[in-house]
């Protein structure tokens, strides 16, 4: 899918943000402030990476995994929830962390040689005020078992900024959060040529959306 059109990239990022609803107009009708309303963290990243991990069985695993640091400049204290969902051009959903054995995580600390690295599922808690109490994390998930050239993944937890919207089609209040979003195109992820701690891992497209 590699030489796609500026037009046609845009669409497959704005496929993905609509991904969770049945109805992709929900996000017609709220956007996030252009300046934030609420509390807001600090939330810088690395760039998507895999690592081959041995399952009980010594069958070799792929997962896909992203360093993250939250720092709180808020102002005030927060309690933090890391949720990461990645969705693809497929329509793919899955969220990071839900499934993954504890052994994978202990794999990502050694390769990354991080020892401020928490357990994602230590991440979540209060964050005091400032660089001293910045939280190192990652999320991680399965490399999918079908050829996925584009993911995003959202973010959420990041904000305080929320909206509660009336369902379109059945006029229920659906509340939204303010997520990142990032959009990344990986070419050849399943094809048997390319390892995949040698693909290539381009952002496309980085916003915030209300989800």
């Amino acid at each position: 899918m590699a030489g796609k059109p500026a037009s046609t990239l845009l669409i497959l990022a704005l496929a993905c943000s609509a991904i969770t609803f049945s109805n992709s107009r929900l996000l017609a009708y709220a956007e996030p402030a252009l300046a934030p309303t609420s509390w807001q963290l600090d939330f810088t990243y690395r760039v998507p990476r895999t690592i081959a991990v041995r399952d009980i069985d010594q069958r070799v695993q792929w997962y896909w995994y992203m360093p993250y640091k939250i720092v709180n400049n808020s102002g005030q204290e927060q309690f933090f929830v890391p949720d990461f969902t990645i969705a693809t051009h497929h329509g793919d959903i899955i969220t990071a962390g839900r499934g993954i054995p504890p052994h994978v995580f202990t794999a990502v600390k050694q390769e990354l040689d991080n020892r401020l690295l928490k357990n994602p599922l230590q991440a979540s808690g209060r964050i005091l005020l400032g660089e001293d109490h910045a939280r190192e994390s990652v999320a991680i998930w399965p490399v999918f078992q079908h050829d996925v050239d584009y993911q995003t993944i959202f973010v959420a937890g990041l904000s305080g900024e929320s909206v509660i919207i009336k369902h379109p089609l059945t006029g229920k209040d659906v509340p939204l959060r303010k997520s990142l979003m990032l959009t990344y195109h990986i070419p050849g992820s399943r094809s048997p040529l390319v390892n995949p701690q040698q693909q290539a891992v381009r952002l496309l497209g980085k916003t915030w959306v209300m989800r």
